[in-house]
């Protein structure tokens, strides 16, 4: 068969398959067969003269000239094919959605003049696990808004697919989106009393473990998972964070010879002091923007991170979010062309009201500790919600809420969508549409979920940032992952899963399960699978349940019902097993079976008075319990009473025991260590835990009663323990407020921090450093912050 030939069969083949596809393609105005044609050779195409403006051209195959229809043929192939497979997604009112779209929408966004396309333009970019993004800043105020007549020309009600003839393709509802003893020492820290001991026995007696906790388990200890702390190099204490490799902020950073301190956070004077550990000599001071929320830092190499709350007056770089907002709002046009505008935030000043906070992320090179550098400022829309550094990356999350009008025309468009500053490039953008995902709950919660990426490598590469219309209260992120949750009414939690790699992130799964999730800990990642524990409310009281979710986040597996009536206090996962403590009279500590996805069960249980508020792994087998001791008063309510330190033998999931137990204070004792696990110091290389605390005892001793109010603070500042699984736990030292007496006349400059560097401990608060020899535990010098 000759060349020739060949091409006639092959036609004849594109031919016969083209008319059994269709008879008619629509294709948009710009699309001419040469454009085709060019468009399969990969050769770049001629100029040409604008397309005409009109309805769409209905191409009829005519088969002449072979050469540009077979091109046309081969990619209607394509196109049909993935309309049967896509259900229409890729075409709406006319239009080929093309990257070539996206292209000159980012192009558009780059030259800082948005592109808010006529209103008829409504189809949105469809994304993995059906995530949709818009496509123009128009369908933005559409979605921001939506009237219940236009909701329900999206999607249909009971089945959550999406309307005939519907205009937008999105996520449906199922799938969700991110929408205190006999005292032996001022702490009366000691054995448990005959009475904590009798009610600890009475609430063991007879409880059977739910599920087969009568069998023996033969299986080897649970291995340490990903998410287990691993503690720094013999030199200094890492910093105490869930999972191996991913960072965590914090107000202190060492790199075992500087110390770098945020102090006076949330204030209007807040700094940044470096301190050289050996010399106890302060280096230098870093002077801020004032700060009215959450002040963090990270130190990656030699960059110093600083993140701040602040007032969106401080951006600099208001000049570049004017203009962009001009190129667009009829405000401004109508205020340049001498009319007033309706919009009653529209000030002589032009500048528009977005959002109470704006995140900044402010980056140091302090290679020079005495001369520290800024080398950039990046900021964005929001309130702080959390933020991870992670292979030298820094992902930052915020909540913007929408305050504007959508529907008010002469709303700017800097109220409806985030803004984010730069400066590389000295001026402020609007996030481009096409980064913004829809969330079908907007209407209840017009609020965003800003995330960016920033590069701590490489300052010079532009940071990456994309937004979910939806809330989201807590993140947990892995190596590949960072998972969004947020909750608006709780009654269920909303979960989007963001896939990152260095500063590319895109929103890959959506999904929902009931209740309300506690914090970061109640999530994990492993093996592929996201497991998340929550407590679902109803009239007739409170459960809870652990769910396991595939990577598109639908449900393959779940326990639930857990403890009926109490509600959970911590989690902790240890490999393929969950630890699940909850709480209303008693705590019982579950262990849940997570090695087949799909069928996790309840292996076993223990309940003691009291409750862990936060779990830390020892080992495989053992978990250090931290949180309130409580006891029964004579009315037969349960009353706080001080706190508590447990260690949990899990070394057999099937009858967990908790070996060791320690007590702190009596009613108003108090540490941040039990809410905030950064404030936890672990230090497993030597067997020492600290944290901040303030312990309140009893002061009249013949009462016997340890809810009396005449209880009073003993003793403010650090606690310093040691600790094994023979010996359980003691006092190594005490660290007052100020260093001096029980550091009650200190209250008001606590200690928040404790580090180790070497030999030596270190306290921190926010006027003072102080450090401390390990080895006799005395003052070896001091800092004024």
């Amino acid at each position: 068969m000759t060349d020739s030939d060949k091409k006639m069969e092959n036609m004849a083949w594109l031919q016969e398959k083209f008319q059994a596809e269709t008879e008619r393609i629509e294709l948009p105005p710009s699309l001419t067969s040469q454009a085709l044609l060019h468009l399969l050779e990969d050769v770049e195409p001629e100029e040409e003269s604008p397309p005409p403006q009109g309805p769409a051209k209905v191409v009829h195959p005519r088969w002449g000239n072979w050469k540009p229809w077979a091109a046309a043929a081969a990619i209607a192939l394509v196109a049909a094919t993935a309309f049967h497979q896509f259900g229409g997604s890729l075409v709406a009112n006319g239009n080929l959605i093309t990257s070539a779209s996206s292209s000159a929408a980012s192009a558009s966004a780059d030259s800082g003049k948005p592109d808010e396309s006529a209103p008829g333009n409504t189809a949105l970019f469809s994304g993995a696990a059906g995530i949709s993004y818009a496509s123009d800043y128009s369908q933005v105020r559409t979605l921001l808004a939506p009237k219940e007549s236009e909701r329900v020309e999206y999607y249909q009600e009971e089945t959550g697919e999406p309307a005939s003839g519907a205009t937008m393709d999105g996520v449906s509802p199922e799938e969700g989106m991110l929408k205190a003893p006999v005292p032996t020492n001022p702490l009366t820290a000691g054995e448990p009393t005959p009475q904590m001991e009798e009610e600890s026995a009475a609430i063991s007696e007879g409880d059977a473990a739910t599920g087969s906790a009568s069998e023996k388990s033969t299986a080897p200890p649970a291995p340490m998972a990903g998410n287990a702390l691993v503690t720094g190099d013999a030199g200094f204490t890492a910093a105490n964070q869930q999972v191996a490799g991913v960072e965590e902020s914090d107000i202190v950073k060492t790199d075992g010879d500087s110390l770098f301190i945020h102090t006076n956070t949330a204030s209007s004077t807040p700094e940044v002091v470096i301190v050289d550990a050996s010399s106890m000599e302060k280096l230098s001071t870093i002077t801020l923007e004032p700060s009215y929320g959450a002040s963090e830092l990270y130190l990656w190499d030699e960059t110093l991170v600083v993140m701040q709350t602040e007032a969106p007056s401080a951006l600099p770089f208001q000049k570049g979010i004017s203009e962009a907002t001009a190129s667009d709002n009829k405000s401004y046009q109508k205020a340049a062309q001498g009319e007033t505008p309706s919009h009653s935030g529209m000030a002589e000043s032009n500048t528009s009201y977005r959002d109470a906070f704006v995140i900044s992320a402010t980056l140091f090179d302090v290679s020079d500790r005495e001369q520290p550098k800024e080398i950039r400022r990046f900021e964005q829309d929001g309130s702080y919600v959390s933020s991870r550094v992670s292979d030298g990356t820094l992902y930052l999350v915020s909540q913007k809420y929408v305050w504007g009008d959508s529907s008010d025309e002469d709303t700017p468009l800097d109220e409806l969508v985030p803004v984010t500053g730069d400066s590389l490039n000295q001026a402020s953008q609007l996030l481009e549409a096409q980064s913004i995902v829809y969330c079908p709950d907007v209407e209840i919660d017009p609020v965003y979920t800003v995330v960016s990426a920033l590069n701590l490598s490489d300052c010079q590469q532009p940071a990456n940032t994309k937004a979910v219309l939806g809330s989201a209260d807590e993140i947990y992120m892995s190596k590949d992952n960072l998972y969004l949750a947020g909750s608006s009414d709780g009654s269920s939690t909303n979960l989007v899963r963001v896939a990152v790699e260095g500063s590319d992130i895109h929103f890959a799964a959506t999904g929902k399960v009931p209740g309300q999730v506690l914090g970061q800990f109640s999530m994990d990642e492993s093996g592929g699978y996201f497991r998340v524990a929550s407590t679902s409310f109803s009239d007739s009281g409170t459960v809870n349940n652990l769910y396991v979710l595939d990577q598109s986040l639908k449900q393959v597996g779940s326990v639930e019902g857990l403890a009926p009536g109490e509600s959970i206090k911590s989690v902790r996962y240890l490999g393929d097993t969950a630890y699940v403590v909850t709480f209303r009279e008693v705590d019982p500590l579950f262990a849940i079976d997570l090695s087949t996805p799909s069928k996790p069960k309840v292996l076993g249980q223990l309940k003691t008075p009291g409750f862990s508020e936060y779990l830390h792994p020892v080992d495989s087998s053992t978990l250090i319990g931290f949180g309130t001791n409580t006891t029964v008063a004579e009315n037969g309510a349960v009353m706080e009473n001080g706190m508590k330190l447990s260690l949990f033998d899990v070394s057999d999931p099937l009858h967990p025991k908790e070996s060791q137990v320690f007590y702190l204070g009596n009613q108003g004792s108090s540490s941040e260590g039990k809410e905030n696990h950064k404030a936890f110091f672990y230090d497993g290389q030597r067997g020492q835990i600290g944290f901040p605390a303030t312990i309140a005892t009893q002061v009249d001793k013949d009462k016997a009663d340890p809810l009396s109010s005449q209880n009073e603070i003993t003793f403010s500042g650090y606690l310093l323990l040691d600790f094994s699984k023979e010996d359980g736990f003691s006092i190594a030292a005490y660290f007052p407020n100020g260093g001096e007496g029980n550091g009650v006349s200190a209250l008001g400059d606590r200690i928040r921090r404790g580090v180790r560097i070497g030999e030596s401990f270190y306290t921190i608060s926010g006027q003072q450093l102080i450090r401390y020899s390990l080895k006799d535990y005395e003052q070896s010098g001091s800092v004024a912050l």
